[in-house]
């Protein structure tokens, strides 16, 4: 019997991959957490399952593990940059869209302004983990600070923009 729920659980799962997260080059479990097949069950049930449904799909051939928390489907994997570095990467993209914000800005307003303009290769999570590093580089470089879970201009920037 478990053997058939995993093999049950990693067939909804890797079809809601496909179905859900098409132009993904990889997903985390994070993102496996919230596709539409393990939604009905509560938190703790739901990253059992995911993690059961992993562990059958890549026993199976259908994901490859590429890193800590990178997981490829297995026809994709010649898509997959071992040497991506998310905020090296996109760290551009990320502070054009920060350039283009009101203040005071939260990091999902720039994952929700990213979503809509490009990278469509990279969920939501991805987005999420890459602006989360780009901002704190951007508050360590001196153009933004942090008050309150959420971002405003530094005083310096705010006179170099007028």
């Amino acid at each position: 019997m478990p053997q058939d729920l995993d093999a049950r659980l990693g067939r909804m799962l890797l079809a809601d991959i496909t179905a859900h997260l098409p132009e993904a080059t990889f997903v985390t479990r994070d993102d496996c957490l919230f596709l539409p097949c393990m939604e009905s069950w509560a938190t703790i049930t739901r990253y059992a399952y995911v993690c059961r449904a992993v562990n059958w799909l890549i026993a199976h051939n259908e994901l490859v593990p590429k890193s800590r928390t990178d997981l490829c489907l297995a026809s994709r994997q010649g898509e997959y940059d071992d040497e991506l570095n998310l905020a090296d990467r996109y760290g551009p993209t990320v502070r054009r869209i920060v350039l283009s914000q009101r203040e005071p800005f939260t990091l999902m307003d720039i994952v929700r302004s990213w979503e809509r303009k490009s990278d469509q290769h990279l969920t939501q999570n991805t987005r999420r983990a890459a602006t989360r590093s780009i901002l704190r580089r951007l508050a360590h470089d001196g153009l933004i600070e942090q008050q309150e879970g959420s971002y405003h201009w530094s005083k310096v920037e705010r006179r170099n923009a007028a």
